[in-house]
């Protein structure tokens, strides 16, 4: 698909999405986002899309034979390389009901070279709930700026026969970005959502609201801040898919929609669970 069209989606649910929720700031931003990138990019021929704008989220790697498509794991991850400003960032995955009865298992690799080398490793026991888990990455585990790496989150069927496992993956790294220190800076822990997902690091600003809402369950504000920034990172991934699916595919089933309206809020309403 052309970046034109991609930016015409986006512009489309960014404004759907501002319609249904007037004066939504992270769609604000967004529609802002996209104009200037159009802008842009009329001028010149380039990369096929805005920074800010997230790709659509799927998972890398093989399907386990234990779980259907349906009871996957949901990474809030996009499927380009991932981009943070954290030296230990947290990772986000919406656990559905089916599969939070069996233990997960997180690893990290580093690229070196053409080689990929274990970096981080750690094993959960069963949730047991459906929610969405924060992982985070431990403080003498930080990655370096510039280099590569690789994630992957396992859905645990069968500790023996690992070609059962349900598997997802994903890449990230980190970079370092001079303006944001002093915005950062002179942002409230609320406002410093709307630097990083303006900035386009999606993954950092659903951390810090993740963390508010996780330290203040009854705060209306920190609710309402990390419903409004997971509508608008939807709408977003929603027009990714919809460009696909015309260029691709022929339309989705009114099933399906309704399948991805429902699972939007099923995650929307749930708990956050910080695992250690």
């Amino acid at each position: 698909a052309s970046w034109r069209r991609q930016y015409s989606w986006a512009l489309r649910y960014f404004r759907l999405a501002l319609g249904q929720s007037p004066g939504n700031r992270y769609a604000l931003r967004a529609i802002r986002n996209v104009q200037s990138y159009r802008r842009r990019n009329s001028r010149r021929r380039g990369y096929a899309y805005s920074r800010g704008i997230p790709r659509r989220v799927r998972g890398a790697g093989r399907r386990g034979a234990c779980i259907k498509k349906a009871d996957k794991p949901v990474p809030f991850i996009s499927e380009e390389i991932e981009k943070t400003t954290a030296s230990n960032p947290n990772f986000l995955f919406y656990i559905p009901q089916a599969s939070s009865d069996k233990p997960l298992k997180f690893v990290v690799y580093e690229k070196e070279g053409n080689r990929l080398k274990k970096f981080y490793e750690k094993d959960y026991q069963p949730i047991n709930k459906a929610a969405i888990v924060k992982i985070p990455l431990p403080q003498n585990k930080s990655l370096k700026t510039t280099t590569e790496y690789f994630w992957s989150l396992s859905v645990v069927c069968d500790a023996i026969d690992v070609s059962r496992n349900a598997d997802l993956g994903g890449r990230i790294q980190r970079e370092s970005n001079e303006a944001l220190p002093d915005a950062l800076e002179a942002a409230s822990p609320q406002e410093r959502a709307n630097v990083y997902s303006t900035a386009g690091y999606w993954q950092d600003a659903m951390a810090v609201l993740a963390k508010l809402r996780r330290q203040n369950p009854g705060n209306a504000g920190f609710k309402n801040e990390w419903e409004e920034l997971l509508k608008t990172y939807f709408k977003s991934l929603e027009a990714q898919e919809d460009d696909q699916q015309e260029t691709e595919k022929p339309e989705p089933s009114t099933d399906s929609e309704q399948d991805a309206v429902e699972l939007e809020d099923k995650i929307l309403q749930s708990d956050i669970v910080h695992l250690q």
